[in-house]
This record gives C-alpha cells, sequence and structure tokens, in this order.
C-alpha cells in the first residue's frame, strides 16, 4: 500500500501535467470534447491530491458538480458540456503550464539577483519597483507575467536575522504592490483581453478616444496604492539600514526574457492558424526546457538538467493542486450558471430599473465585484452586462460605460478569494485567499469603489 500512493499520485500528476496540451489540441481544432479529457484529467489530479485542498475549493469543487446536474436535467448533452469545458479549461491549463516555467527558472541566478534587487531597496521605492513589475510583466505575458515576477520577488525576500513580524509586513508590502501594479494594466493596456473584449461590443468609442481616460483612471489607481502602502505600513525607524542585493542588469535580462516568450508567442500565432492564447500554451513549455537547460549548463548535461525538471515538477505540481481545483471549478461553475440564467432576464432588470449615466456606471461596477466573490469571471458578466446595456439602448457614454466595468474587473482581480490573481498569491505567500483578497486588500478597495461611485454619481448629477 506505501508503494500504490508514491505510485498513484506521480501518474496523477503526469495526468494533469498532460492536460494543456488536450486544451491546446482543442484552441487548435476546435474540437471541443478535447477540453472535456482536460478536465477529466485535472479532475483526476485533484482527487488524488484532495487532501491538499482547501475548503473553498471543495465547495466549488461541489458546486461545479451540482450545476452539471442540473444542466444535465435541463437536458445539457455532450456537445453544451463540451462548449463549457472549451471556455473554462484554458485558465487552469495556463496555471499549469507556468509553474512548469516557474520550477525551471527557480534556480536561476537571473531569479535570484532581480529578487534581491527588486526587494532590497527602501520601502517607497520598492513600491513603485515592484507595482510598475507588475504593470510591465502583466502587460507583457498577462498573469504569467505576474507570477513569474512575484516568484522573482519571493526568492529575494528574506534575509537572514530578520525579525519575524519585520517579514510578515515586508512579505504584504512586496504582495500588494505587485498585485495592484499588475491588475491595474486591465484599465488601459492596449494589449489586454478585457479593453479589446468591450472595445469589439461598444460602439461608438475607439482606443485612442478612451486612451486618456484610461490612463488618467489607471494613475489615480497606482497613486492611491502608494498611498496605502505608506498609511498601512509603519515608517522604518531613524538608523534602519536596507541592506542592498542583486543586480539591475538581473531584472533587464528578466524582462528580455518576457518580451522573448511574448514575440515567440506571437510568432507562432502569425505563421499559424493557432490564437495567442494557444500560442502561449505552446511556447511557455519549451522556455521552460530551455531556462531549464542553460541554467544547468556547464555543470549538467541537457539530460540531466531535464530529470532535474521532471523531479522537480512531481514535488511541486501537487503543491498547487488548490489553485487548479479553485480555478478550474469556479470558471466551470460560472460559465454554467450564466447559461443557465436567460439573457432576456438580464435585459428587462436593466430596462426596468432605469438608471443612467453615473448611476447605472456605479450598479455595473458593483455588480462586477459581487459577482466576481461568488466565483462568476469578470470576463463573463461584463460580456452579458455590456451586451445588454448596449441592446437595451440605456443612457451612457461609451467611455463611461468601458471605465466603470474595468474598475469593477481591476478590483475584482485582488479582492474575490476566487479570482486567478488572489489564488496564485496565496498559493506562492502561504497565506489563505481571504487573507491576501480581504485583509491586504480590502481597504484599499472599499477607497477606490468610494471614490469611482462618488465620482460617477457627480457625473450622473
Amino acid at each position: 500500500m506505501q508503494t500504490v500512493r508514491p505510485r498513484l499520485s506521480l501518474i496523477a500528476t503526469i495526468a494533469v501535467v498532460l492536460s494543456p496540451l488536450f486544451v491546446l489540441a482543442d484552441l487548435a481544432t476546435g474540437q471541443h470534447t478535447l477540453s472535456i479529457v482536460a478536465f477529466v484529467l485535472m479532475l483526476f489530479f485533484v482527487l488524488v491530491n484532495f487532501a491538499g485542498t482547501s475548503r473553498v475549493a471543495r465547495v466549488f469543487l461541489a458546486l461545479a458538480i451540482v450545476a452539471s446536474i442540473v444542466l444535465l436535467v435541463k437536458g445539457g448533452d455532450l456537445d453544451d458540456f463540451a462548449r463549457v469545458a472549451n471556455r473554462s479549461a484554458y485558465l487552469p491549463g495556463l496555471i499549469i503550464v507556468l509553474n512548469i516555467l516557474r520550477f525551471a527558472a527557480r534556480q536561476s541566478p537571473l531569479i535570484r539577483d532581480a529578487g534581491e534587487y527588486a526587494v532590497r531597496q527602501p520601502p517607497s521605492r520598492r513600491f513603485a519597483l515592484l507595482a510598475g513589475g507588475g504593470h510591465i510583466f502583466g502587460i507583457l505575458l498577462n498573469i504569467g507575467g505576474y507570477i513569474l515576477l512575484l516568484d522573482t520577488a519571493m526568492s529575494g525576500r528574506i534575509a537572514k536575522g530578520t525579525p519575524e513580524r519585520v517579514r510578515e509586513i515586508q512579505l504584504r508590502r512586496i504582495t500588494t504592490a505587485a498585485m495592484r501594479g499588475f491588475a491595474s494594466t486591465i484599465i488601459w493596456s492596449p494589449l489586454g483581453l478585457s479593453l479589446n473584449l468591450l472595445l469589439t461590443l461598444i460602439p461608438g468609442v475607439t482606443l485612442l478616444g478612451y486612451m486618456p481616460y484610461g490612463l488618467g483612471v489607471t494613475l489615480t489607481y497606482l497613486l492611491l496604492g502608494w498611498t496605502f502602502d505608506r498609511i498601512q505600513n509603519p515608517t522604518p525607524t531613524a538608523g534602519t539600514k536596507v541592506e542592498r542585493g542583486g543586480k539591475l542588469s538581473a531584472l533587464f535580462g528578466l524582462m528580455g526574457v518576457l518580451v522573448a516568450i511574448n514575440l515567440a508567442a506571437a510568432s507562432v500565432e502569425y505563421f499559424s492558424d493557432l490564437p495567442l492564447r494557444a500560442a502561449i500554451l505552446f511556447v511557455v513549455p519549451l522556455f521552460a526546457l530551455g531556462w531549464a537547460i542553460l541554467g544547468a549548463w556547464p555543470t549538467q548535461g541537457p539530460i540531466q538538467a531535464i530529470k532535474t525538471l521532471g523531479t522537480r515538477i512531481q514535488e511541486g505540481v501537487p503543491g498547487a493542486v488548490n489553485e487548479i481545483c479553485i480555478m478550474g471549478a469556479a470558471g466551470y461553475l460560472g460559465i454554467i450558471v450564466v447559461d443557465l440564467i436567460p439573457h432576456e432576464v438580464i435585459d428587462n432588470i436593466i430596462a426596468s430599473a432605469g438608471l443612467s449615466q453615473g448611476p447605472l456606471a456605479a450598479a455595473l461596477t458593483l455588480i462586477i465585484i459581487g459577482t466576481a466573490l461568488i466565483g462568476i469571471n469578470p470576463l463573463i458578466i461584463a460580456t452579458i452586462l455590456v451586451t445588454s446595456v448596449v441592446q437595451s439602448g440605456a443612457d451612457i457614454s461609451p467611455i463611461l460605460l468601458i471605465i466603470a466595468i474595468q474598475v469593477g474587473w481591476s478590483l475584482s482581480l485582488i479582492l474575490s478569494p476566487v479570482t486567478s490573481t488572489v489564488i496564485v498569491t496565496a498559493g506562492m505567500t502561504g497565506q489563505s485567499a481571504g487573507t491576501v483578497g480581504f485583509r491586504w486588500n480590502g481597504a484599499f478597495v472599499l477607497a477606490v469603489l468610494a471614490l469611482a461611485v462618488t465620482v460617477f454619481l457627480m457625473i450622473g448629477s
């Protein structure tokens, strides 16, 4: 029995590592049943490592199963489940391949030096550096860049002899700076999924027309983040010495890696029929292999380096079971729940509410955040809300409509314990999702939300 358990764990790890291949195959061929296969492999992995899941993960898994039963009772067939799987399997698949990249990069001197340089700065400078890094890395590689940045920061976080209380404060400041920098990219980035989605749904607005407003909101967001960083954390006592370390050149080198990944994925998209998100699933594991081999040279040959990476994957992937379970189950659940609600109902609610301009913008922001807290992906609810607002002919400026959705979406990313940003951050810092979302970011979210709603209502009046 003692030999069966490790063997089963190994099989489950292999299964979950292979699951992104089926997601990639679905994106390449349009055969959505392949995403069902990916979900089955992920579910097998979760069940084998069920002891490592949190209460939140188990609740979402149970709710996803119940929702599947409801869909089945209502006449759902294989095609319906394949469509749901196709729309929800990508994010957990992306997290899996990004974890592989993390395992390959973790022992790299580049990571260590960049992490130490970013962290061992005076506190006021550290926020700007990490928030800026989260912003740039997020634009270049979305959540993948954020994961790599946070992993880099964690690798350089702890200095020997640092008191435990100082360590805890340092962890919180590093994490919230990176989170707020990353989340703010949604508001304006022309490479972001959310802005491009909204521009296709809302007539009468262009990227150039929106950009000045988006950049202004982003700057306000980051200034509030810096202000809260200073207010919520004690000023170091006089004479406190910041021990410098790391290399600035390592940060530029790391950005070079991110740019290379992005360019490689864009090239795959350009020269093939693969969409960009599929190209990322293809490119990231190749970079992980290359990083593992080059990072081990010349002390290890390519074969030995790949074996070492395999060992790290075998030991490390089970620790990501909570993230994989929540992100897979929450995304799957959100899509099924939205599909079960007729769009006509939402259209009628918006029309009957009689809201316009500022009050409607405030309501939309609150709805985005509220639904994110119960596990509905902002991408899904934003699509439904914007489509319904446009179809109902509600009186609201296109620019204001975009800002309302983007502010709610951005705040959801750092508050809701079931969003990818909070889940990943909780796993990497060893904190609970509630601590990361509510305790560390709750006051900041309330302040930004209060400011946004006030401005929206002033516009409405």
